[in-house]
């Protein structure tokens, strides 16, 4: 993949998404919920996920300041991001079945959706 022509995108999915799990992990002591241990598993996922994802952006601008394509930094990027956004959202969904299941309706249909879209508008784009 040519980072150069998504590296605002990532710049700005990545730190959006870490900034949201610091908000998420400062929220989810405050949630009442039948189950403590999945309200601590959700706030371990969302640490770890802000974690990744800052590591993912400062990894994205040292990509975009050294102004030379490198696989491997490129791949480290990919593992880096992949494992934060899975973190992320396995945590948005433990939190939400947690807090109640018909949160967990519109969450799923929300990202289908919003995946879908995102697939045809790129696909259009591209032809």
């Amino acid at each position: 993949m040519k980072f150069e022509k998504y590296r605002d995108f990532f710049q700005w999915m990545t730190s959006g998404a870490a900034a949201a799990s610091l908000a998420l992990f400062v929220f989810v002591p405050s949630v009442n919920t039948s189950s403590a241990g999945l309200k601590i598993f959700s706030a371990c996922l969302f640490l770890f996920a802000m974690l990744t994802l800052v590591a993912a952006t400062a990894i994205g601008k040292l990509i975009a300041d050294a102004k030379k394509e490198d696989e491997k930094a490129e791949s480290i990027h990919s593992l880096v991001t992949t494992a934060g956004f899975t973190s992320f959202f396995i945590g948005l969904t433990t939190l939400a079945v947690n807090m109640s299941l018909w949160l967990a309706i519109p969450l799923m249909l929300g990202l289908v959706i919003a995946l879908v879209a995102f697939g045809r508008a790129h696909n259009s784009l591209l032809h």
